[in-house]
């Protein structure tokens, strides 16, 4: 597979923005100023960018290689990283205990209320969970502190799994949550932490037959196999309290109600 450096970039206003237009829209003379800036690069993939309203950034490096400098960090101004939220959490190693350390995150969120959540598939190099490592830890981003622990057994977190991306629903103190590894959307009560895998014999979380397109080449294995990566991309509509979801390797994009998702008499 092609190797690629990740970029962090954030629109900013290089020669002052204007005030918006009708319903909030920006004025088109304010998006011409506008240009991308490059904030920070790193010779190891990101898979998750976590950026907090008081410009605090956050990344996550996923476990894929032995050679991950850090799983979760906070960049500093000058481009170094600061594991997040200490060290200790960061010192996972093969037999080590997984339940109180990052094995293998997959994604960060800032939720606008204080609070960074870390997703942990506990799947290092794909090659199967970790018992006891899948968890989604909220951690308050001013002290660091661990808020609150939510751990996923087998029944949520198979071995094949792949917790992927995760949103928020403060609403209704509920978490949404893709399973990439084998296709699943897993329903997260924030309150009870109660959790539950719904849609995993469903073709809207399993991967479609197509091949990724990347830079004009098609992504492919070394072998010359296409990879299939199931419910991946997912996004929470608190207007409409809608949750898309999309494969990675797919073409449609699904929406489902999300009182249905939370409704426990609804089967799965």
């Amino acid at each position: 597979m092609k190797s690629f450096t990740p970029v962090l970039m954030f629109v900013a206003c290089i020669a002052g923005c204007a005030d918006p237009g009708p319903e909030g829209a920006p004025d088109a003379a304010a998006v011409k100023t506008q240009a991308l800036e490059v904030v920070a690069e790193s010779e190891r993939q990101w898979t998750g960018v976590a950026v907090t309203r008081e410009g605090r950034v956050f990344v996550n490096f996923p476990r894929w290689s032995p050679e991950v400098p850090v799983s979760v960090a906070e960049l500093q101004a000058d481009g170094a990283l600061a594991a997040f939220p200490d060290q200790g959490w960061n010192a996972w190693s093969p037999g080590s205990d997984p339940t109180s350390v990052w094995v293998c995150v997959q994604s960060v969120v800032a939720d606008g209320e204080g609070s960074l959540w870390v997703l942990d598939p506990a799947n290092p190099g794909f090659a199967g969970v970790v018992p006891g490592g899948p968890k989604l830890v909220e951690i308050d981003i001013p002290t660091g502190a661990i808020i609150q622990t939510i751990r996923f057994d087998n029944t949520v977190a198979p071995s094949e799994s792949y917790l992927n991306d995760v949103r928020l629903d403060h609403l209704h103190a509920t978490a949404y949550i893709t399973d990439s590894g084998l296709g699943a959307l897993v329903v997260v009560n924030l309150a009870t932490g109660a959790s539950r895998r719904v849609l995993a014999d469903h073709p809207s979380t399993k991967a479609e037959d197509t091949v990724l397109v990347i830079g004009g080449e098609p992504w492919l294995r070394p072998d010359g196999s296409a990879p299939q990566v199931h419910a991946d991309g997912i996004a929470y509509d608190r207007a409409r309290d809608l949750v898309y979801f999309q494969a990675l390797t797919g073409r449609t994009l699904y929406r489902i109600s999300g009182a249905a998702l939370r409704d426990p008499a609804l089967d799965e």
